[in-house]
């Protein structure tokens, strides 16, 4: 049986377009690993990584698979000088994960001051919703964050918006009894219900 042979000229096509596509491939891979390790270093506050893997090419915006970015995780794990660097570095102080979610609102819920002021400097919406129509004001009367209820309500969120089981920012900090919060509300106009 002979076997036919390719011309000199065809292998040589055929072989950079496959040693092209595996480079690619690679380099693929290795931004999928840069992002995924600028997450983690967001996620455990290793500010000098995060600097690094940036400069390394990884997407400040990448998400993870609950669509969270490195912002997001920093932010709620309140490391400002980590949100900060991303910040400074590009990152969508908006964007949102899949539940809705924004770095707003999970710093708010988690108490972290310093990273919440940083974010409404670098322009949050202390507006936004997320599925559940929770606002940041909402996360941070839920958890009795006054000074943060303050600066939100500074930055001009809504008192006496709904979420999607009609709880509003007063009924939640209520039912947690966080009276502070309360009367910081009313007095900003909350409605009582």
């Amino acid at each position: 049986m002979a076997y036919k042979t390719r011309p000199l000229a065809v292998h040589k096509a055929g072989t950079a377009a496959f040693l092209t596509l595996v480079a690619i491939m690679w380099a693929t891979i290795g931004i999928a690993g840069v992002d995924e390790d600028l997450i983690q270093a967001a996620k455990e506050g290793k500010l000098g990584q995060v600097g690094i893997l940036l400069d390394k090419g990884a997407n400040v915006n990448a998400k993870n698979d609950s669509g969270s970015t490195a912002l997001m995780i920093g932010a709620l794990e309140g490391y400002p000088g980590v949100v900060k660097e991303l910040l400074d570095k590009g990152a969508d102080v908006n964007a949102r994960n899949n539940n809705g979610s924004t770095a707003l609102i999970g710093a708010s819920l988690r108490g972290a001051s310093e990273v919440v002021q940083i974010l409404l400097e670098k322009g949050a919406d202390v507006n936004i919703r997320n599925n559940n129509g929770a606002t940041a004001l909402m996360a941070a009367s839920y958890a009795g964050e006054k000074e943060i209820v303050q600066a939100l309500l500074a930055k001009g969120a809504e008192v006496n918006v709904k979420d999607n089981k009609g709880a509003t920012a007063l009924t939640t900090a209520s039912a947690n009894g966080n009276k502070e919060v309360e009367e910081l509300l009313i007095k900003a106009g909350a409605s009582i219900p």
